[in-house]
């Protein structure tokens, strides 16, 4: 929550933009424990993809319009339905939820909020503004429906990767680039690059694709700025022999998530790879020493991997 405030006072007229919150927050996190090596909040650090409250995401996003434009959105079928109890129950739910969790992530969120407007306008806007909003409310939906194909295809390759199906997956994945740069499909890319993104990078550097998977991780970075993308292209830069890179993207995601071992035993594999026997006896130091949060068999062939090292003294 602390950097999520951060960011809105950073910029709380205008926001940081689409993606904003996705790009911006983690870095945020990465540099406060740069700053704070010896924070308690450490072991609780993770992920975060969502600041668990709307209104501080479209805060965050765009601004402080943003968000009284998604409270206004919420509070509009009460304009209508205001005299019908069900509507004061179904308001109040989508605010407590929208202060506690992400119901805009559903469906049912917005054919809600769709319903809701679509009846405030049409008590209460002249008629050629209502013919007007028709007309925009009937392209909305044939927008919609045009992400179907996009969502389809981007499930089938998912379902690859479930059954390790890689190069299916990375030729379904080269067919979704394929449409998404395809009229009218390229309104839906920015709505979905983030996790396309991702999974594309993780499928190419799987079958060996490094310079591609590079280079779709860097367009990654663009929109969303994570402790999983920084690992996998500490990865794929460690095989392509770029150390130097590889130790920072390894030193970026070991910050966003100071409990995660990963970064660290990917760090420990460069020193040696590297052969800097110094740093990588420090490196598996830390692992040695490091307390674990969740118990895993990963851990404990991490930490074995560490003990081998400190033998090799």
């Amino acid at each position: 929550m602390e950097q999520t405030i951060h960011l809105i006072q950073e910029k709380p007229l205008w926001g940081h933009g689409f993606h904003g919150f996705s790009r911006e927050y983690m870095p945020r996190q990465q540099h406060y424990f740069d700053a704070h090596p010896d924070a308690t909040t450490a072991q609780l650090a993770d992920e975060i993809k969502h600041p668990l409250n709307e209104f501080l995401l479209a805060w965050v996003n765009y601004g402080v319009l943003g968000a009284l434009l998604l409270l206004l959105g919420i509070l509009l079928p009460l304009i209508v339905f205001r005299r019908h109890p069900l509507a004061w129950m179904v308001v109040g739910t989508i605010l407590v939820f929208c202060t506690l969790s992400y119901p805009l992530n559903y469906p049912l969120t917005w054919i809600y909020l769709a319903i809701g407007a679509g009846a405030a306008i049409h008590r209460y806007l002249p008629f050629k503004v209502r013919r007007a909003s028709l007309a925009t409310g009937v392209s909305l939906a044939v927008c919609l429906l045009t992400a179907l194909p996009c969502d389809i295809m981007l499930s089938r390759a998912h379902n690859y990767i479930q059954r390790s199906g890689h190069s299916r997956a990375i030729a379904t994945y080269g067919e979704c680039k394929e449409l998404f740069s395809t009229f009218p499909f390229t309104w839906v890319y920015p709505f979905r690059c983030h996790q396309y993104l991702y999974n594309y990078t993780y499928e190419l550097y799987s079958m060996g694709h490094l310079d591609e998977a590079r280079q779709t991780a860097t367009e990654c970075l663009q929109y969303a700025n994570s402790y999983n993308l920084q690992l996998l292209t500490g990865d794929i830069c460690q095989m392509q022999q770029e150390y130097d890179s590889a130790i920072t993207h390894y030193h970026n995601a070991a910050q966003m998530c100071p409990v995660r071992f990963a970064p660290l035993s990917g760090m420990l594999q460069t020193y040696r790879q590297t052969g800097d026997t110094i740093k990588a006896d420090s490196i598996a130091q830390i692992i040695l020493h490091k307390p674990v949060k969740v118990p895993s068999a990963e851990i404990d062939a991490m930490k074995e991997e560490a003990k081998r090292v400190k033998n090799e003294e």
